[in-house]
């Protein structure tokens, strides 16, 4: 895929798509512009035709708005904002997200550092709860991830840099992806590059979990079920991430009601690795009735909070 012909071509194209979050959009906006690297481009792709965001924009000449005439999705405004794009790099940020100011200057020189048969760079990321409790990650894999990636998304999503000839080797986003859009696309970069990763902790995402897709119970099935059935091949040449990513599809199949599906998954999921007992909890769970399954699941999550508290 090739960057539009224009002067000046910066080295680093910003991709933000937005969707009815205007306060949030700002402060992602800012802490591009608040970058110590300054050969940007910033392209924010609205996707929402009832909401004008023309008074959040600054004015800057590096910065570019995209208005959908109707909702299409974060997939495809994405990969709108990467066709329209002149950088040598594209950078993803989340809409409720943010960069720490260092964030692309570290990116870009470790990168710069590496061989062209890496792909994509990612950072670390603090995870701010609703709750105000905050967790740090910092990544630990590099080279060839691909069969780490099978068990485990580990790449935050508003953290990657990719080279541009990535798109044209392995494609975009898919559109038909509800959710795990970003899992997917990085299982088929990690397929055919290397991928790099800076030590240090340089985004924070903030987990407002009342309007996050990722909490979306529906979208996760079928994002987690597509993921599966897209990357089958892939899964099934590792026995225990395989059985991990079928127990996810049944949790969240589970999550949206789907109690027998869910539990089919499951079943299949612990004759693959008959060591997870928590999968005999679950299946357990799948014996009362939704309301109840809900309860017990939300009971989990609270636990879950605490111990990261």
């Amino acid at each position: 895929m090739r960057s539009r012909q224009r002067e000046n071509q910066p080295k680093v194209s910003v991709i933000v798509p937005t969707y009815k979050r205007n306060e949030e959009l700002a402060r992602a906006i800012e802490s591009v512009v608040n970058q110590t690297y300054n050969d940007w481009e910033l392209i924010v792709i609205n996707d929402d035709p009832e909401t004008d965001i023309g008074d959040i924009l600054p004015a800057d000449n590096r910065i570019t708005h995209l208005q959908h005439e109707e909702n299409k999705g974060a997939p495809v405004a994405r990969n709108n904002g990467i066709l329209e794009s002149n950088g040598e790099y594209i950078a993803l940020l989340d809409d409720d997200d943010k960069w720490k100011p260092i964030k692309l200057e570290l990116q870009i020189d470790r990168l710069d550092q590496l061989g062209e048969d890496f792909g994509l760079i990612y950072t670390g990321r603090d995870i701010i709860q609703d709750s105000g409790n905050v967790e740090t990650f910092i990544p630990d894999k590099e080279g060839w991830v691909h069969k780490d990636l099978l068990h485990q998304n580990f790449i935050p999503s508003e953290t990657p840099l990719i080279r541009r000839e990535c798109f044209s080797c392995v494609g975009l986003f898919d559109p038909a992806f509800q959710s795990e859009q970003d899992f997917d696309l990085w299982l088929r970069i990690a397929n055919k590059y290397k991928i790099g990763a800076v030590h240090e902790s340089l985004a924070v995402s903030y987990k407002n979990h009342e309007n996050r897709i990722s909490t979306n119970q529906e979208r996760k099935y079928h994002g987690r079920k597509q993921l599966l059935r897209k990357h089958r091949s892939s899964f099934e040449s590792n026995s225990i991430a395989l059985s991990k990513q079928q127990r996810r599809v049944g949790l969240a199949a589970v999550r949206s009601g789907r109690t027998l599906e869910g539990a089919t998954q499951l079943m299949c999921s612990f004759r693959r690795d008959p060591r997870n007992v928590s999968l005999l909890v679950y299946l357990t769970m799948c014996l009362f009735p939704y309301p109840m399954q809900e309860r017990l699941f939300k009971f989990r999550d609270r636990i879950i909070q605490q111990y990261l508290s």
